[in-house]
């Protein structure tokens, strides 16, 4: 719940059935209810416990309070945004399917795009030492020491 504006706290305050803290003057104002920010937090909290999170969800949308479930893992894949917009998808690894996340940049010209597996552990090592300037006996050296992979 981000509740900041005065007329997002009032959608809370509809949300919870507790219209009345709309006049109260500990929150009636931004002020008033950073200055009395405990109190108010521990009232909220109260009120949010009396209903499940998909009711206080429903509600303070109905309302106009910006207010969202914190997932899990589980929820977070079954989301229906999640699903509908792919930001979670299935590619074949070298040992079996492998779920990623879709970059959450996207462009229409330049769409973004998995173009190779993530690498394993290691497996570019050499390469990057190489590129780095390290010889080949050096890199033997570094692994022999357990330095890298």
């Amino acid at each position: 719940m981000m509740i900041i504006e005065d007329h997002q706290f009032h959608g809370i305050c509809r949300a919870l059935d507790r219209e009345d803290l709309i006049e109260d003057e500990r929150t009636a104002t931004r002020m008033q209810r950073i200055l009395h920010a405990d109190e108010t937090f521990g009232l909220l909290e109260e009120e949010c416990k009396k209903w499940t999170t998909a009711e206080l969800v429903a509600r303070a949308r109905k309302h106009g309070a910006p207010v969202a479930p914190a997932n899990g893992i589980d929820e977070f894949l079954e989301d229906p945004q999640v699903r509908s917009s792919r930001t979670v998808f299935e590619v074949e690894d070298r040992s079996g399917p492998m779920r990623l996340l879709r970059s959450p940049v996207r462009f229409k010209e330049t769409p973004a795009d998995m173009r190779a597996q993530p690498p394993r552990l290691g497996e570019h090592t050499d390469a990057i030492l190489d590129e780095a300037g390290f010889s080949a006996a050096e890199i033997e050296v570094l692994r022999k020491n357990e330095v890298v992979t």
